[in-house]
């Protein structure tokens, strides 16, 4: 039986733990690479035409859709419409929007003001397509009970669509009573045009018994 030194043991656990260490930095580095981020903007909607701005900011995993709030903002009524602006018609456009372009690169819904209001707490919604990239979002705000303790900060929720069903091509029918269609086979050319044939076969006929 062949005996291995305290300095060899020593060496083959410094490199298990070595080699573990790289696996998890590995690990950790392709988690953070497969996580994107997305910036959640609102519009007033408003004769001033101000500007998108930034609401909130979320990081999500494309794979899992694992979607985390990392910024939030509340908007306040009293510094996006003026004093004169009707009460009940304080709306934001809500979205993800490109600051680069200038553009919405997502569907956008209408949510009123009053979501963000004191003693509501909002909740987004954040639809992912089939490929984990976010096609929209939208809020709504829950009254908060005066009795409740729990969180009331935003929250989130997410949503992916989903592939419909696909049509089953070249299947029987399956008629009321549970008996299958019978295929009628195509008709034949003579049986398509026999009057045709017919007629003209007349008309040639009536030709020649004529007298010249």
């Amino acid at each position: 039986m062949t005996l291995i030194p305290p300095h060899d043991i020593n060496i083959q656990t410094k490199m298990k733990f070595i080699i573990i260490l790289l696996a998890t930095l590995n690990l950790v580095h392709a988690t953070e690479l497969a996580q994107k981020t997305a910036t959640i903007s609102f519009q007033p909607i408003s004769i001033d035409n101000l500007e998108p701005r930034t609401l909130a900011t979320v990081a999500f995993d494309p794979l899992s859709l694992d979607t985390e709030l990392t910024f939030y903002e509340t908007p306040l009524a009293s510094e996006l419409f003026n004093t004169d602006h009707p009460p009940r018609s304080k709306y934001l456009r809500l979205g993800i929007y490109d600051v680069v372009n200038a553009s919405w690169v997502s569907s956008t819904t209408l949510t009123s003001v009053e979501n963000f209001a004191k003693g509501y707490s909002p909740t987004f919604l954040i639809n992912f397509d089939t490929e984990g990239e976010i096609i929209g979002v939208s809020v709504k705000g829950y009254r908060i009970d005066a009795g409740e303790t729990r969180d009331f900060g935003p929250k989130i929720r997410v949503a992916q669509m989903t592939k419909g069903p696909r049509p089953y091509l070249n299947r029987p029918v399956v008629l009321k009573e549970g008996k299958v269609e019978e295929i009628v086979p195509e008709k034949s050319f003579l049986q398509k045009y026999w009057w045709i044939i017919l007629a003209a076969m007349m008309v040639l006929m009536s030709a020649k018994g004529d007298p010249e």
